[in-house]
């Protein structure tokens, strides 16, 4: 298998090929593969992009962390959770092509901008996913549509416990100033330090391949993202502050050996939401047990989906 890798990096590298380039039509051709398709809409001051199965199947919305789109997000998911659900996959302001005429970089626009979404699709009722920071976008847009959400899960997302005292931890640990720099870094070499972040186990990324990377998906809209960070710098008082009394069923998954969003929050989140929120934990996963440990996740997630139903 190490031999089969080798050589084929070889080619890329000797080839002139993009990375991403091919990685991004091998997740095209999965999401289309399994009846999503990829659409653009104007509303408001918003432009989203986004992911629609578009049938008759009850919606499942997913929303991805900071970093990566949402189709490198959620591709190792849409197997196994198209078959019954309709898959609502929609980037995040600044992600993605997703945009914005007027600067919009607070959690509150990613609210409007996810409910102008929803009403225009006509969607009822819903099952809610959030990982990270799309937790966080999340939480907020189940507490505005609280008949309209039957479940809701949350991966790996600080929600209203992410204090100073964490992010000091956060930038003595990986040698940073601060959020900005560590998940928004201005050259390839910090995409080394966000996957350790991601996987207990990083996956093999040559420099080639991280240069290429960092050029065709990170390095775009690099300013906005940057102002998403700052503004959540700003307002984590008010979302400290923020209650969630979800009515309906919350699963909290987490990754057991996240260094970003540690398992001490997950448990704090759960005492906080009290008896509808049940916490799981991924062992041999980090920040991102969506990709990491997707078989296990999947299931988790179906399980919990289908149950009571």
């Amino acid at each position: 298998m190490k031999i089969k890798l080798t050589l084929i990096l070889t080619l890329l590298f000797f080839n002139s090929c993009s990375v991403y380039n091919i990685a991004n039509k091998h997740i095209y051709h999965i999401l289309n593969k399994n009846g999503l398709t990829y659409q653009s809409i104007q509303l408001n001051n918003y432009t989203i992009n986004y992911w629609d199965s578009e049938n008759e199947k009850p919606v499942l919305i997913l929303l991805h962390g900071f970093g990566a789109t949402t189709e490198f997000q959620w591709y190792k998911q849409v197997k196994d959770l198209s078959v019954n659900y309709r898959l609502i996959l929609p980037n995040l302001l600044y992600f993605g092509g997703s945009t914005s005429t007027i600067p919009s970089y607070s959690i509150k626009n990613q609210l409007e901008a996810m409910q102008l979404l929803i009403d225009k699709l006509n969607v009822k009722t819903f099952d809610l996913c959030g990982v990270s920071y799309g937790g966080v976008v999340a939480a907020e847009l189940a507490l505005a549509n609280q008949s309209k959400v039957k479940k809701l899960i949350l991966v790996d997302s600080p929600v209203k416990y992410f204090n100073d005292a964490d992010i000091k931890s956060i930038n003595e640990k990986f040698k940073v100033s601060g959020l900005i720099d560590l998940l928004a870094p201005n050259t390839y070499k910090g995409l080394k330090t966000l996957l350790e972040i991601a996987f207990v186990k990083p996956p093999l990324a040559p420099t080639f391949i991280l240069k290429d990377m960092f050029n065709n998906m990170y390095n775009k809209q690099v300013e906005d993202k940057k102002g998403l960070l700052n503004s959540v710098d700003n307002e984590k008082e008010f979302y400290a502050n923020q209650n969630y009394p979800f009515q309906f069923p919350v699963m909290l998954i987490w990754g057991a050996e996240d260094k970003l969003i540690p398992l001490h929050i997950g448990k704090q989140l759960q005492e906080h939401i009290g008896e509808n929120a049940q916490l799981v934990i991924i062992p041999k996963a980090a920040h991102m047990p969506v990709l990491e440990q997707a078989k296990v996740f999947n299931k988790i997630v179906l399980e919990f989906l289908k149950t009571g139903n």
